[in-house]
């Protein structure tokens, strides 16, 4: 499962070497972060949210559902609602 760090950190106008400055670690280890995805502890990815400003949920934000067939589609992590993204 991929988490979309870098992407979060970008919407919230953070870039990675500001969130390293905040987590406290060189960007090298930021972008481990970004490559280890899911595979961080929890309590990694919930200091990544704290330092982005964000839900732990938005690192997921953008993960494709297994059952998408003809768009994308996600899950809101804030309601839980089916949202269907048709690109024109």
């Amino acid at each position: 499962m991929d988490l979309f760090i870098k992407e979060t950190a970008k919407r919230y106008g953070i870039s990675l070497t500001q969130l390293a400055d905040i987590l406290g670690v060189n960007r090298q280890t930021v972008y481990f972060y970004i490559e280890q995805g899911a595979k961080n502890p929890l309590s990694q990815l919930e200091k990544i949210a704290n330092a982005i400003g964000c839900p732990i949920e938005e690192l997921y934000r953008g993960e494709l559902r297994e059952d998408a067939v003809s768009y994308p589609s996600y899950l809101c992590p804030h309601c839980g609602k089916e949202l269907n993204i048709k690109i024109e």
